[in-house]
């Protein structure tokens, strides 16, 4: 008695491809991506589920990354403009023309160091 066993060919096509994707070198990232992307778009519900939950999280992630930097621009540019105003007030000119130039207020400029 012989068996003969039938390997679905987009099982062994899914199959090739993790295998690439797990041991291939240069292009790993690119056929990881490539898998996950075709896992979304023919796996089940849960896996495209799992999927866009993944995407959402990454968005996230980035949206906060993005306005974290904006944030530490914003402070990093108020903080050079005090340095300016701290050296322009010791070099005794006066705080209306300090404010001016650094666009801080009178009262911010006159209460440095």
């Amino acid at each position: 008695m012989s068996f003969k066993i039938e390997i679905n060919p987009e099982l062994k096509m899914k199959s090739d491809i993790m295998f690439k994707a797990f041991y291939g070198r240069k292009e790993n990232d690119k056929v990881k991506r490539a898998v996950e992307n075709y896992e979304v778009l023919t796996g089940d519900e849960e896996v495209k589920r799992l999927a866009e939950i993944r995407l959402m999280s990454k968005l996230e992630e980035k949206s906060a990354l993005d306005c974290a930097r904006e944030e530490g621009l914003e402070q990093g540019l108020k903080r050079g403009k005090k340095e300016i105003a701290q050296k322009l007030k010791k070099q005794k000119m006066p705080a209306k023309q300090i404010a001016e130039i650094t666009g801080l207020s009178e009262v911010e400029i006159e209460n440095l160091k």
